[in-house]
């Protein structure tokens, strides 16, 4: 081996370890998981998410308006087509002083450079894809961080809204994984390639709802909910009343309106595993873990009070 590719190859390893040391810090549900997949594709799934996870971080980023968020993400977006050079290091320490100096998102967001310079080394199908799917992700969260009007609380109006936020920030993360996992459509299998899309954006927005309602106290402490005020009007309650405790069985019902829907979705989940075949065992078995996990949250949380 040649000096330049013994170099390349020590680069490339060094990156991979550099992801899957990364992640668990900030998703304990996806880690396990990618490292079930073949080695190969288990790097490139492990920094598609480690991207998307950067996008959640900016749209959760503390000392921000609402506004700095969406305009924020639109530049992370433009990020992940490419910038002016120094442009990711000025971002991310912009980004990450607004996070605490000892801080597992702050780390993220300040590794920002060397992701973007790992999408980069990989293939261009998959660097397409992820860019593509993840800029989605980033746009729909800045239209949705311009709601937060910095009046103390901000909730989502109606089920519709509710179904465009699951897809922008899961459905999309189910269409990019699918490409991802899934290869490019032979022509043969053009119509189950779409079936399989659409089922991957229904197993993303289950996945989404699952955690809106296992984090709604966490997302009320700041000042947010993503469960619709229409669903809670018409349990006899109100978004911003949720946790109070003579209000416990209407907001209970509220969640469990939700959880149906949540479960629904994750039965479509279970049909997407299904369309890879029995060999593919290793993303049959990715695609579960996440699901079992999921279904295993929504029945805890319809246990138990709303918040």
């Amino acid at each position: 081996m040649t000096p330049i590719r013994a170099a390349r190859a020590a680069g490339a390893a060094g990156d991979v370890a550099f992801a899957r040391e990364t992640l668990p810090a900030v998703s304990r549900t996806f880690a396990p998981a990618i490292g079930l997949l073949p080695r190969g594709l288990a790097h490139t799934v492990r920094l598609a998410y480690l991207l998307c996870r950067v996008a959640d971080t900016i749209e959760d980023a503390p000392g921000l308006t609402g506004e700095a968020r969406g305009e924020s993400l639109l530049r992370f977006r433009a990020l992940l087509e490419g910038g002016s050079e120094g442009e990711p290091e000025r971002f991310a320490a912009e980004i990450g002083r607004t996070f605490p100096a000892a801080d597992a998102e702050a780390d993220l967001i300040r590794s920002l450079p060397r992701l973007l310079a790992m999408l980069d080394a990989i293939p261009a199908e998959p660097r397409r894809t992820i860019a593509t799917w993840t800029g989605e992700l980033a746009l729909g969260m800045a239209l949705f961080t311009g709601l937060d009007r910095g009046s103390g609380w901000t909730s989502l109006a109606t089920l519709d809204d509710l179904a465009a936020y699951e897809y922008y920030v899961a459905g999309t993360v189910g269409r990019m994984l699918d490409a991802l996992i899934g290869g490019p459509p032979r022509r043969a299998e053009d119509r189950r390639s779409r079936e399989r899309a659409v089922l991957a954006v229904h197993f993303g927005r289950g996945l989404q709802a699952t955690n809106i309602l296992q984090d709604l106290s966490v997302d009320r402490a700041r000042g947010w909910c993503y469960l619709p005020e229409e669903v809670a009007r018409r349990h006899g309650t109100s978004t911003d009343r949720l946790h109070l405790p003579r209000e416990e069985d209407r907001a209970m019902g509220a969640v469990r309106e939700i959880a149906r829907q949540a479960a629904a979705d994750l039965d479509d989940g279970l049909e997407y595993l299904l369309c890879f075949p029995r060999r593919r065992i290793r993303v049959r078995l990715f695609c579960l873990w996440p699901l079992l996990l999921a279904l295993r949250t929504l029945a805890l949380v319809c246990s138990g009070p709303a918040t």
